[in-house]
């Protein structure tokens, strides 16, 4: 009786890691695909330069002309998650931005970079 309520916490304690890991790792998956679809509803920077002929060095708000703009990070996420035993690991960031103008408030462009 003693061997088999050692056996059973010995068999949960080997399962309940690496199940956990991997959900996390799937939870991960999902979230960055949801972040980098909302990423792409709206241009990137150059794409809004093109977009509206502007450049890069002169850049002002389409709307109401102000040079000034607001970065805003919306979400940081892990990268690439590796599974691990007891913890998954991971390097480097995705980090989500978004850019307002100063004057009118207008989300002008979103930038994706990883740290």
């Amino acid at each position: 009786m003693i061997i088999g309520s050692i056996l059973g916490v010995l068999i949960f304690l080997i399962a309940a890691f690496p199940l956990k890991n991997y959900l996390l790792i799937q939870k991960n998956l999902v979230k960055k695909n949801k972040w980098i679809a909302w990423a792409h509803d709206r241009p990137s920077f150059d794409e809004y330069c093109e977009k509206n002929d502007q450049s890069i060095s002169t850049f002002k708000c389409d709307f109401c002309g102000e040079k000034r703009v607001l970065p805003s990070l919306e979400m940081v996420i892990p990268a690439d998650m590796r599974f691990g035993y007891i913890s998954n690991s991971y390097e480097k960031y995705l980090h989500f931005k978004s850019h307002f103008c100063s004057k009118c408030g207008t989300d002008l462009y979103r930038k994706i970079y990883t740290e």
